[in-house]
């Protein structure tokens, strides 16, 4: 049975024609308090907590609905991104600016032969830039499903992503048809498939992945990050490692003593992972994204290059 034969919804306290509005009101200082509550912001949510009958014919926000992936929720996962040094594991690979690109990463995963005893390293840029068969959510839950066998590093890309979203999500429902669109596919992509609480999530979680990690295979130490390193007792501003800096140069003539440093972010010639000379910096972004780029892949124990 519907509700719609109650014109007003019941608002406890005042019943006059100002209910609704003050109603609303209510809603409006739930957005200043916490911008992300699941009430803030959305019109018409006045009803969800403030009505008294029991019969309820709309949606709890987050609820799973028909599609496929809201059966795993986001927020039901553990966070897997930050178990990484020390592990012994039987083979590590890096690999970075993956970029939407569903399907050359399942490739990646057959051709290399991931196993519950190895780990994979991705460095960054995740999302983003695919304007061929651009597939971010199936990535996403990809990624998430190797668990502790896959770490991830954030990139610029999924920086952008994460701030558009909570810039998005914190804008009245009314208003966001008029909000500037995401420059790219991603944002599109994600909200056709997910409900708006999972996309929130998501935001949420890339902002839990680090900027930089450390790791020694092999008595060898390594550096991670998706632009540039830095020593582990130095710590840069944030878009140093998401971006790089203007001592770009230097660093790739001379790396980071005493380190082993491997980064993305800029493509390389001939979408082939490049060495310098001193052989202690590693770039790995091999264009993956664009249509004539690859998918690059370093085996640290083997320093084996596999490319899709």
């Amino acid at each position: 049975m519907s509700r719609s034969y109650k014109h007003t919804p019941v608002y406890k306290g005042d019943k006059d024609r100002f209910a609704k509005k003050l109603a609303n009101r209510r809603i409006r200082r739930r957005t200043k308090r916490n911008p992300y509550d699941s009430l803030a912001g959305k019109s018409n949510h006045y009803r969800k907590e403030n009505e008294s009958w029991d019969i309820c014919d709309y949606r709890h926000w987050g609820e799973p609905i028909w599609r496929e992936e809201s059966r795993l929720n986001l927020r039901d996962y553990p966070n897997l991104w930050q178990n990484i040094i020390g592990e012994n594991k039987k083979m590590h690979y890096v690999v970075s600016d993956i970029h939407n690109d569903y399907q050359k990463f399942c490739e990646l995963l057959k051709v290399i032969k991931l196993s519950k005893e190895d780990k994979l390293f991705i460095l960054g840029d995740l999302f983003d830039r695919s304007d061929y068969n651009p597939n971010p959510v199936d990535l996403y839950f990809k990624v998430m499903e190797l668990g502790d066998n896959c770490s991830m590093i954030r990139g610029n890309h999924d920086e952008w992503l994460a701030a558009y979203i909570f810039k998005f999500y914190q804008i009245p429902e009314w208003k966001r048809r008029k909000t500037e669109p995401y420059q790219y596919n991603t944002f599109r992509c994600l909200t056709r498939r997910l409900v708006p609480v999972d996309v929130q999530n998501l935001a949420k979680k890339i902002l839990t992945w680090p900027l930089q990690l450390s790791v020694q295979v092999n008595n060898e130490k390594y550096l991670l990050a998706h632009a540039m390193t830095s020593k582990p007792e130095c710590t840069e501003n944030k878009y140093y490692y998401l971006m790089g800096n203007e001592m770009n140069a230097e660093y790739l003539h001379n790396g980071i003593e005493g380190y082993i440093s491997i980064c993305g972010h800029r493509n390389t010639a001939n979408h082939k992972i490049w060495k310098n000379e001193k052989g202690n910096l590693i770039m790995c972004d091999c264009g993956c994204g664009f249509r004539n780029g690859k998918l690059g892949c370093l085996c640290l124990e083997t320093k084996e290059e596999f490319y899709i």
